[in-house]
């Protein structure tokens, strides 16, 4: 069986395991390997200005060059793009940690963000980029052809933005397929691979801790279960379900925040007051959408919202980068549920890029590569862990979900479940209102409240409860930093 891993990736090492002497790299891309070279090799050159401008920190930029197929040692190879960070006035700690970038087929973390996490941890930071994903991915697996299809598919029904995305995917495939790229060689063994590439070219024993967010904490759980002699603790921010893969639990996911929305309001006097039953309100508005698709408008034009769509934006709502739209929900919901769009959920179904609305926690990063993700999910997806749902709506956009189609079509080898390695000490960060990351599925999370997705970005107050706790992993993490976290305020 192989590894696998559903992410592109980032380590924090100890930049005294790097040599600054190195030749300079090669240009990323697909290339021949220099027979004489045995494994991964790390070259060191000047950085682009866009690096330098946006890391405040002590820096270096690399390539890591890496076979397409890593057992095919002496075949063609990818060269990655590498970012180091250290924090300032220091030489380069001698510990090092790891942080594994953003969620599937978005492009690594941005450098100013490692000099961040370089200060917070104190310790160097290497970012090596995803494989697939932009240029410095080695090999772009962008699907151009679904460019745009939100703006097209928005004033239809969702079933025919559902046909739009499934046909652009196939055309994608065949575009790429047919200029020679082998989609099986950028998924979650290759990633794997690459961070064991990255780990052996810098002659690091062990990382000091993984960091990873979102479905990229799948990263963690398949790295710390393969060599978890080489990761001393673990750190998740916002993962999704242990050994399920990004969609297996989307239903569960919402419906659990969901409710966590209703009891907040039924706790709060001034949200019970002005919603008095926002739990049935919910379920009037899905069916209201069902029976006819509500109607509105925003700058992009005319949206049309039947009741998947309406079950997509809402979950998109209880995710994103943090708790924007909390305070709307509500009255998006009791609007829906009288038959009118109201102007939040209309701007939300019109930012609808390619698909990705309630199926992706993030629509709108740049630089996301929906090929390199279909890649990255699709062996998990195929593999059995689409559920089966009883209600219509729910059935249609998680048990039906366009990606398990698109993943029929992207046609990647399954893979076989990998769980969390119970000898790596693990912090779990959650939001309580996140529809994609849930407390309940870990053992000890530590749930912030008010919070969605990116629980530490959005929330200052966890990086008082992260920190320490890396510095030493043995002990409970203390969650009273986010105790006193205010609640987003009710519309």
């Amino acid at each position: 069986m192989r590894r696998t891993l559903v992410a592109a990736a980032l380590v924090v090492l100890s930049a005294g395991a790097c040599s600054p002497g190195d030749p300079p790299g090669d240009p990323a891309g697909e290339r021949p390997r220099d027979p004489s070279s045995s494994g991964p090799r790390l070259s060191w050159q000047e950085c682009p200005g866009q690096v330098t401008i946006s890391v405040t920190t002590p820096h270096r930029c690399g390539t890591l060059t890496v076979p397409v197929d890593h057992r095919d040692a002496e075949g063609p190879v990818l060269g990655l793009e590498v970012v180091q960070a250290w924090p300032v006035g220091e030489e380069p700690p001698a510990e090092a940690a790891a942080s594994v970038g953003f969620n599937a087929g978005e492009p690594a973390h941005e450098p100013g963000l490692m000099s961040l996490l370089a200060e917070r941890l104190g310790v160097a930071v290497v970012s090596v980029a995803p494989r697939g994903v932009g240029p410095g991915g080695g090999l772009a697996l962008d699907c151009t052809e679904a460019a745009g299809l939100g703006a097209v598919a928005a004033p239809e029904p969702d079933d025919a933005g559902r046909d739009r995305f499934v046909a652009a995917v196939k055309a994608c495939r065949e575009r790429l397929v047919g200029g020679g790229v082998d989609l099986s060689l950028f998924g979650p063994d290759d990633v794997v691979a690459d961070l064991e590439a990255l780990r052996s070219a810098l002659g690091v024993d062990r990382w000091h801790a993984l960091v990873t967010y979102g479905d990229m904490a799948a990263v963690s759980d398949r790295f710390a279960s393969a060599y978890p002699d080489r990761v001393r603790a673990v750190v998740k921010d916002s993962p999704g379900a242990v050994d399920t893969g990004p969609h297996a639990k989307g239903a569960e996911g919402t419906r659990s925040a969901l409710a966590a929305l209703f009891d907040e309001c039924r706790e709060d006097p001034r949200c019970a007051t002005r919603y008095p039953d926002l739990e049935r309100s919910w379920q009037q508005a899905l069916d209201r959408a069902a029976a006819r698709p509500l109607l509105g408008r925003a700058d992009r034009g005319e949206v049309r919202v039947d009741a998947p769509r309406l079950l997509r934006a809402v979950r998109a709502m209880l995710g994103g980068d943090g708790p924007t739209y909390v305070e709307d929900l509500p009255r998006v919901i009791t609007t829906a549920a009288g038959g009118e769009v109201h102007p939040t959920l209309a701007r939300v179904v019109a930012s609808d890029p390619d698909h990705c609305l309630g199926h992706r926690p993030l629509c709108t990063k740049p630089g996301f590569s929906l090929g390199a993700y279909l890649s990255q999910v699709c062996p998990d997806l195929r593999s059995g862990r689409a559920p089966r749902e009883t209600e219509p709506v729910y059935q249609e956009v998680f048990g039906d979900s366009p990606y398990v189609e698109a993943c029929a079509v992207w046609d990647v080898p399954a893979t076989e479940p990998v769980t969390e390695s119970a000898r790596v000490p693990t912090l779990v960060l959650t939001g309580h209102l996140d529809s994609w990351s849930r407390a309940e599925w870990f053992d000890g999370a530590v749930s912030v409240r008010g919070a969605t997705h990116d629980v530490a970005g959005s929330h200052p107050c966890v990086l008082a409860i992260r920190n320490p706790w890396v510095a030493d992993p043995t002990t409970a993490p203390d969650a009273s930093p986010c105790d006193a976290t205010p609640f987003p305020a009710w519309d």
